[in-house]
């Protein structure tokens, strides 16, 4: 369980859908906003891994020929579909921005965080290896304790990643990129997108 909570402490840090919805959060939300969508994405791994320790393995697994399983597929092109959404959203937000005029952030941040992480198939197939490699696939004791384990390292890292953006002293710089970054989230966004489209066997 060790190596497993370290192995997933390193692709955490890795740029990827997680960490730019919780830093797209804090570029142009509160504290609190951002604090939350890194709350979803905590629970949304974490109640990935559990399903994937209890009851994915055998469905998200490829067969010896590399096949992708029909549910892992759909389970990749729903996701792709999610992140292009996203990613259009905050795009349009960069060319058409709505006013705020009661300076509250935009709402959402908590369930974007959570879909994002939930709906995640690349994580998926992790925790199912993972899973089936720890011998804890289909017991509820290991999965949970898989599934807590994800939840601390997740919850520590993009609350880290909020509180950092959220800084008081980035306050000022905070104001002059928010458009800029959301662009950025937004095609990084579509490129994940594309990008796992683009890895589907048959593709």
């Amino acid at each position: 369980m060790v190596s497993f909570t370290l192995t997933y402490a390193l692709l955490a840090i890795l740029p990827g859908p997680n960490f730019v919805v919780v830093s797209r959060a804090a570029w142009s939300g509160s504290r609190m906003s951002s604090l939350a969508t890194a709350l979803g994405v905590a629970l949304g791994a974490a109640a990935l891994a559990l399903a994937a320790g209890l009851a994915f393995g055998p469905a998200l697994a490829a067969d010896p020929g590399g096949h992708l399983s029909p549910a892992l597929r759909a389970a990749a092109i729903g996701f792709a579909a999610l992140l292009a959404l996203m990613g259009l959203r905050l795009l349009h937000e960069v060319v058409a921005p709505r006013d705020r005029p009661d300076g509250r952030p935009p709402r959402g941040g908590f369930v974007n965080g959570l879909a994002t992480a939930a709906s995640n198939p690349l994580s998926a197939g992790f925790f199912a290896a993972s899973a089936l490699r720890l011998g804890s696939a289909g017991s509820i004791g290991p999965s949970l304790t898989l599934a807590l384990c994800v939840l601390g390292v997740a919850g520590v890292w993009f609350a880290t990643v909020a509180l950092t953006i959220t800084h008081a002293r980035l306050t000022p710089l905070r104001s002059r990129l928010t458009r800029p970054m959301a662009a950025v989230a937004g095609l990084v966004l579509l490129w994940n997108a594309a990008e796992i489209l683009s890895r589907l066997p048959g593709s």
